[in-house]
C-alpha cells in the first residue's frame, strides 16, 4: 500500500525520493522503503493531454539494478 501512495503523491505533486538512472536520460527511480519503481514520464504536451507516469517495474532494492 505504500508503494501506491508514493507513486499517487509523485503522480499528484510531484514529490518523492525521485532519482535519474544513469545511462537511461529518461528513466527514473522512485524509492518506497526496500522497493525501487522504475518511471518514465510521458509529457503530453504534443497532444495537449496530461503529463502520464509509465511504471516498468517494482523490485526490491537487492533485485532491482540486475
Amino acid at each position: 500500500m505504500n508503494i501506491l501512495t508514493a507513486i499517487h503523491r509523485l503522480a499528484e505533486t510531484g514529490s518523492g525520493r525521485v532519482k535519474a538512472l544513469q545511462g537511461d536520460m529518461d528513466e527514473n527511480r522512485l524509492r518506497v522503503g526496500d522497493f525501487r519503481v522504475r518511471i518514465t514520464v510521458e509529457s503530453g504536451k504534443q497532444t495537449g493531454e496530461e503529463d502520464a507516469l509509465r511504471i516498468h517495474s517494482v523490485r526490491n532494492r537487492k533485485d532491482a539494478y540486475r
